[in-house]
């Protein structure tokens, strides 16, 4: 996916990438769909469960450090993450993702204003437009950078 759309990736392609048979990857998927899917499922988890991690959490300073050990993991050690957030990948992801984020994020301590849920959509709809633009072009930009200006953007409204 980081050098084309899904639908143009063939089984065949894939399993000679991976160094595997079809059959192999057959034991465990029907299709590259179904891998897809279950990357996806497995990526929707983590961020369940990254955002129950803050909403568990008053302190700002504990919910900073959460934020940055988001950024370290997205930076080290997910390149699915990254391939999932690039034009190349499904929108509809992208827009379950937002949706989870928009439904469970409480941000409760950090944004306590009647416009709350205004600039609660403006820190998502930002932060994941940065998350993005740091994966494609920010090669270099540590991930405590990148945590800092979420913060920020959270934070300061």
């Amino acid at each position: 996916m980081e050098k084309e759309p899904v639908a143009k990736i063939t089984v065949k392609a894939l399993c000679a990438n991976a160094g595997i048979n079809r059959s192999t990857f057959y034991k465990h998927y029907t299709g590259i769909e179904e891998l897809l899917r279950q990357i996806e499922d497995d990526t929707l988890d983590w961020a369940r469960n990254t955002i129950l991690s803050i909403n568990r959490q008053a302190d700002r300073d504990a919910i900073a450090e959460i934020v940055e050990s988001t950024c370290k993991h997205i930076a080290e050690d997910s390149q699915y993450l990254r391939v999932l957030m690039t034009t190349n990948a499904d929108a509809n992801f992208q827009q379950t993702l937002m949706s989870l984020i928009y439904e469970q994020a409480t941000f409760h301590g950090l944004i306590d204003t009647p416009t709350k849920e205004l600039r609660m959509r403006f820190a998502v709809s930002g932060s994941i437009g940065l998350i993005q633009h740091w994966m494609e072009n920010g090669e270099g930009i540590p991930p405590k950078t990148i945590s800092n200006i979420i913060m920020s953007m959270v934070v300061n409204m």
